[in-house]
C-alpha cells in the first residue's frame, strides 16, 4: 500500500472541496478533512482496497461532518431562553442558528420537569456520555439510558406534531 503521507497528499485537496461544498464554512471543512483523514490512518489496515481510498475517506468526512453537525445543532438548540448562562451563550452563536426550531426545542425543554431538564440538558449541551450522566446524577446507567431513550421519543414526536400544524 502507498506511503499514508501520499496518499494524504494526493487526495487532501479532493475531499476539502468536497466537504466546502457541502457544509459551506471554510473552517468547518478543513477541521472536518483532517479528521477524516485522521481517522482513515487510524483505521488503515480496515481498508481492502487500495483503489477504493478517495471515496472511503470522503465517506468518513461526511460521516463526521453530519455528526458533528448534529451534535452542534442539539448543542445550540437545547439551552433554555431564560437565565444568564443562555443569555450569554446565545451571544456566541450565529444569528442564522437561532430558528424557530431552537425556540420550539426550547420551550419543549423548559416544559420538562426538572430533572428531565437537567438530564437532556447535560446530555446534548454539556455532552455528557451516559456512564458519566449516571455518576452524575446518581441513577443506574440503565435508568439514565431509558430515560434519554424517552425523552428523545417524546421530543421526536413534538417536532413532527409542530411539523404539521406549522405546514
Amino acid at each position: 500500500m502507498q506511503d499514508f503521507e501520499l496518499l494524504y497528499q494526493n487526495h487532501f485537496t479532493h475531499v476539502h472541496r468536497i466537504c466546502l461544498a457541502r457544509f459551506q464554512n471554510a473552517d468547518f471543512a478543513k477541521e472536518v478533512t483532517q479528521e477524516a483523514f485522521f481517522r482513515a490512518y487510524r483505521a488503515l489496515l480496515s481498508l481492502r482496497e487500495e483503489d477504493s481510498f478517495p471515496a472511503w475517506v470522503t465517506t468518513i468526512a461526511m460521516h463526521y461532518g453530519y455528526k458533528k453537525t448534529a451534535q452542534d445543532h442539539l448543542r445550540f438548540n437545547a439551552l433554555p431562553p431564560n437565565g444568564p448562562a443562555a443569555q450569554s451563550f446565545d451571544a456566541t452563536i450565529p444569528e442564522e442558528l437561532l430558528t424557530d426550531d431552537a425556540n420550539f426545542i426550547r420551550r419543549w425543554v423548559l416544559s420538562l420537569k426538572e430533572a428531565d431538564q437537567q438530564l437532556f440538558l447535560m446530555k446534548h449541551y454539556h455532552c455528557m456520555t451516559d456512564k458519566l450522566l449516571a455518576s452524575q446524577t446518581g441513577k443506574p446507567l440503565g435508568t439514565v439510558k431509558s430515560r434519554l431513550s424517552y425523552l428523545k421519543l417524546k421530543l421526536g414526536n413534538a417536532l413532527r406534531k409542530e411539523t404539521f400544524r406549522g405546514a
